[in-house]
């Protein structure tokens, strides 16, 4: 019985888990959004990976957002901004080109 109650426990978890990755939030998302709309879909990123002002005064930032642990299929998220709008999300692998740079 001891057994029978772990297992729902944890498929419990596993659930709550899979509902609250960036995967399942992200599909709220949408080209154009401002930074703290994004904030209101996603949560906090994990880290911001790169930020740039450009020498003609353009900003650029790049979000990361990764699955919690013990997530299946777990997948990476970059979000991109480019003068305070939401111009690019994605896998990283399908935003990264074969130089490691973001594809444009």
């Amino acid at each position: 019985m001891k057994i029978v109650r772990l297992m729902a426990m944890l498929l419990g978890v596993v659930w709550l888990v899979g509902c609250s990755t960036p995967a399942q939030k992200i599909k709220n998302i949408e080209l154009g959004m401002a930074p703290g709309e994004v904030l209101e879909q996603m949560g906090e990123p994990y880290t911001i990976r790169a930020a740039n002002i450009y020498e003609d005064g353009k900003v650029s930032e790049i979000w990361e957002y990764v699955a919690p642990p013990f997530t299946f299929n777990p997948r990476t998220f970059l979000v991109i901004f480019q003068d305070g709008k939401l111009t690019q999300w994605g896998v990283e692998s399908d935003l990264m080109g074969s130089s490691g740079g973001l594809n444009r």
